[in-house]
C-alpha cells in the first residue's frame, strides 16, 4: 500500500527531497516491522522499490529524525538533497557530542568568629582547610601551637 502510494505520488506530484526520503524510510521500516523474521537488505529493498541504495539509507535516517528535522528547519520542504544531508549531519554531530556535565565543586563552608575587635574565619572546601585571622601578628611558634590544636581536634572528632 505504501509502495503504491509512493509510486503514485512520485509520478503525479513533484515530491520534495524530504517527502521522498521520509516515504522511502517509512516503507522500509514498515516492511521490516511486517516481516520481523526476514532480514531485508537495503539493496533488496532498493531494487524492489526502484530507487538507488543510497536513497534507502538516507531515507531511513531522515524518517528516524523527521521530527528533529521539522523542528530545526522552517522550510524543510524546500530543501534539496544536499541541504537535507547537511541538516542530518548537523543533527548527528549534536547527538554524538556528549553533554558536558557541570562539575560540581564541593560546597564551601565558612565559620566566622569575633575575637575582641578581630575576626577569625575558618573555611573548608573539598578537603582543604583555611584559617584566616585579621589584625593578628603570628610567629612560627604560635602557628605550630595552632596547628597542634587543629590536628588534635581533627584526630579526636574525625572528619566526614
Amino acid at each position: 500500500m505504501l509502495f503504491m502510494r509512493f509510486r503514485e505520488n512520485e509520478e503525479r506530484e513533484n515530491l520534495s527531497a524530504f517527502e521522498r526520503l521520509v516515504s522511502i524510510g517509512e516503507m522500509f521500516e514498515r516492511l521490516q516491522d511486517a516481516k520481523p523474521d526476514e532480514k531485508i537488505t537495503a539493496t533488496e529493498f532498493a531494487n524492489r522499490v526502484g530507487v538507488h541504495n543510497s536513497a534507502v539509507s538516507r531515507g531511513r535516517a531522515v524518517y528516524t529524525a523527521r521530527a528533529e528535522i521539522l523542528h530545526a528547519c522552517k522550510d524543510v520542504y524546500d530543501l534539496s538533497h544536499r541541504d537535507l544531508e547537511k541538516v542530518l549531519g548537523n543533527l548527528t554531530e549534536k547527538q554524538s557530542k556528549p553533554a558536558k556535565k557541570k562539575s560540581q565543586s564541593p560546597k564551601k563552608l565558612t565559620v566566622q568568629r569575633k575575637i575582641g575587635s578581630r575576626k577569625l574565619s575558618v573555611t573548608g572546601q573539598g578537603g582543604k582547610l583555611s584559617v584566616a585571622a585579621t589584625g593578628l601578628t603570628l610567629d612560627e611558634d604560635i602557628l605550630r601551637g595552632l596547628s597542634d590544636v587543629i590536628a588534635e581536634y581533627l584526630e579526636k572528632h574525625g572528619s566526614k
